[in-house]
């Protein structure tokens, strides 16, 4: 079975489908949300661009994202580390090196992965692994 990674970016995701239809393609945000089958998994690196706000925000990411419907959260870098999550399907790690240790990707056949973090800490290595 081969394993789609679809690498969903940028701030103007609402025009998804809407704008620049030959590069972007015709499907919109709520469509592709729609699609998405039950095994989600998502994946998200400290986001360094929230700048003095850093901290409360990323408390808010989780605590907005606690009583999704996700099979794991993985939660990557010093400022999600230190954050306090209720749920169990949260794990964290202080190192995008850390969690490559940990988490066995092959693991996830049918399953859809989102990551989202700032380019520092590298989370792009973890598909490439």
């Amino acid at each position: 079975m081969s394993n789609d990674i679809i690498i969903i970016n940028g701030p103007n995701l609402n025009l998804l489908g809407e704008r620049e239809q030959s590069q972007y393609g015709s499907i919109t945000f709520e469509k592709l949300k729609s699609k998405i089958p039950e095994n989600k998994i998502l994946i998200l690196g400290d986001m360094y661009e929230l700048g003095e706000f850093s901290n409360n925000e990323h408390q808010n990411i989780i605590d907005f994202i606690e009583d999704k419907d996700f099979m794991k959260v993985y939660l990557v870098g010093d400022i999600f580390y230190n954050c306090k999550t209720k749920s169990k399907y949260f794990e964290k790690f202080k190192s995008t090196e850390e969690m490559l240790k940990s988490v066995i990707f092959q693991d996830f056949n049918s399953t859809n992965i989102l990551i989202k973090g700032s380019r520092g800490l590298g989370l792009e290595n973890l598909i490439t692994s």
